[in-house]
């Protein structure tokens, strides 16, 4: 019967090698590696918000999406991710994430409108007067301008002359001015156009178009005397 009992003990000390079950630190059990967290850290000017924001932990080789909104009244100006514009854009994804990241955003006020002053300009003949003007103030069509014949006045040296304008026609407003008693050059005209949100028309937006008339008393026109925009106040 001893003997028995150790051949059994022997015979279960040999099963416990050969199956790596003794449960030490050596045993064969699944080790685990351990998952390097990284960051991306988000931040937004006034104006707006990015989403997440803050110090951003992301797991290396996963992916992070950060949402971009503008506050009512403001727009994207700019985009940085690691110091490198991407443009105005409202989102931004981050793939396979190696390293560390930034990311961080600016916005910019919407403007609402642009206001257009119109000048004659240029040297008057000795007792010459202007006694009209005729002329067509261009603007782009694809930067969210709008106008009514209300907001297009006469102003400046202008404003007591008989005046109109025409804003039928899209992207033009003609101008027509006449006064009986004569008026030296300067501004005579003003437009306000409205800018719809996200739209930021700069003042190349406008222009004179060629053609422009200023006539004297006597009906003829006064060579070397031109339209021109004197000033464009985008707010």
């Amino acid at each position: 019967m001893k003997i028995m009992n150790l051949l059994s003990r022997i015979f279960f000390v040999a099963l416990l090698v050969l199956c790596g079950c003794g449960g030490g630190s050596g045993g064969g059990g699944v080790q685990q590696s351990a998952i390097t967290q990284l960051t991306i850290n988000a931040s937004a000017g006034a104006g707006g918000n990015i989403s997440p924001s803050g110090v951003v932990a992301v797991a290396t080789g996963s992916n992070q999406i950060f949402t971009i909104t503008p506050n009512t009244g403001f727009s994207v100006s700019d985009v940085l991710v690691d110091g490198v514009s991407q443009g105005s854009i409202t989102t931004f994804s981050f793939t396979n994430v190696t390293v560390n990241h930034t990311i961080s955003v600016s916005f910019i006020p919407n403007p609402a409108t642009a206001v257009v002053t119109i000048a004659t300009q240029g040297p008057l003949p000795a007792s010459v007067l202007v006694g009209g003007i005729q002329a067509v103030l261009v603007y782009s069509t694809g930067k969210g301008l709008s106008i009514g014949t209300s907001n297009v006045v006469a102003s400046g040296i202008g404003a007591s002359s008989l005046f109109a304008a025409n804003t039928g026609t899209s992207g033009q407003v003609s101008l027509a001015l006449i006064n009986a008693s004569g008026i030296s050059t300067g501004e005579f005209a003003t437009a306000t156009f409205s800018i719809a949100a996200g739209n930021f028309p700069t003042p190349a937006d406008f222009s004179i178009a060629s053609g422009a008339t200023v006539i004297g008393l006597n009906g003829s026109p006064i060579s070397g005397v031109n339209v021109v925009i004197s000033s464009v106040a985008i707010q």
